[in-house]
């Protein structure tokens, strides 16, 4: 796994919980003082400052979505596979507390948690390009 990969994956984990709240607060602009009513004159290709604000915040909006995407679906196929996993994502990665204590909660060696972390990253990693977020 090349290492933006997996720093892109580990940090849409630890913001898992802030990506969705702040998702379900997402600021859109507004339009305002812009007359559409006219037919467009064509001038000197400067750029529409309102229609840029709307493409970036979309574009801001689409990149947090895909993020909690890919946590969540991660999360469901771990569920759906078993083992516990999921508890350990949830405590883990999202969570964030540590190996030791993570692995005890679940009753796991320290080993068994440091090779479901790489398998748990292997497959966010695929879903991650699935979905477009490298």
């Amino acid at each position: 796994m090349k290492q933006g990969h997996y720093l892109t994956i580990d940090k849409a984990f630890k913001n898992y919980n802030a990506n969705k709240k702040m998702l379900r607060n997402y600021p859109l602009p507004t339009l305002s003082g812009v007359d559409y009513s006219k037919p467009a004159v064509k001038g000197d290709k400067t750029k529409n400052g309102n229609e840029q604000m709307i493409l970036s915040a979309l574009n801001k909006k689409s990149d947090l979505e895909k993020l909690v995407e890919l946590v969540d679906k991660t999360l469901s196929w771990f569920e759906v596979e078993g083992y516990g996993r999921e508890r350990y994502i949830q405590l883990r990665l999202i969570n964030r507390s540590s190996e030791v204590s993570s692995c005890l909660t679940i009753g796991i060696s320290e080993r068994t948690g440091r090779n479901w972390r790489r398998d748990i990253f292997e497959k966010a990693e695929i879903y991650a390009e699935k979905i477009g977020i490298f």
